[in-house]
């Protein structure tokens, strides 16, 4: 994920609200629409994020083509990264992947501001109005649901930093050390 590139983009937006007069008429609207970025841009992240992910697990084989397999697959696959996707996927690596990240995760608050996230990036994409939040329950939302990616990283056996090695803990019990 490029953390810098949606940081950025919040402290842009919220330079820009906070630089609005509390009294001018268009100021929440001029909100729902930076928040509406703001949703799509950060789903979009997360969606690379994820994907990443899955495919620097697949790489550890040393298998190119298996590994090309998993990119390409995953591009089909991964429009919007709900949880469930996210779940579905790990446990096709195994079970044991799957257990782990929804141990961790599952009725979260980082599964709640994921949640939210993704919905509001919903009603945008879909045209069904503009998301419900304030540009503060966004970042805040942001800020929560980045664990969900870490928690991602780590049933995956990954470095939290994108490394393609693992981090030196063992792979969730009966899961097997390649794809």
């Amino acid at each position: 994920m490029n953390p810098a590139s949606v940081d950025g983009a919040l402290r842009l937006c919220e330079a820009h609200v906070s630089a609005l007069e509390s009294g001018v008429a268009n100021s929440v609207e001029i909100e729902s629409f930076l928040v509406s970025f703001l949703c799509t841009t950060i789903v979009a992240e997360f969606e690379g994020a994820s994907r990443t992910a899955f495919c620097e697990r697949a790489e550890q084989c040393g298998d190119p083509p298996v590994a090309a397999f998993v990119e390409k697959a995953l591009r089909r696959r991964f429009w919007s990264p709900e949880l469930s996707k996210l779940a579905e996927t790990l446990g096709e690596f195994g079970p044991a992947y799957r257990e782990a990240f929804m141990r961790r995760v599952e009725n979260t608050r980082a599964h709640a501001s994921w949640d939210n996230l993704i919905r509001a990036r919903h009603e945008v994409v879909h045209k069904r109005g503009v998301p419900n939040l304030t540009l503060r329950e966004v970042r805040g939302s942001y800020e929560e649901a980045k664990t969900v990616l870490l928690e991602l990283r780590s049933a995956l056996t990954l470095k939290e930093t994108g490394s393609q090695s693992g981090d030196g803990a063992p792979a969730p019990s009966g899961a097997q050390a390649s794809v």
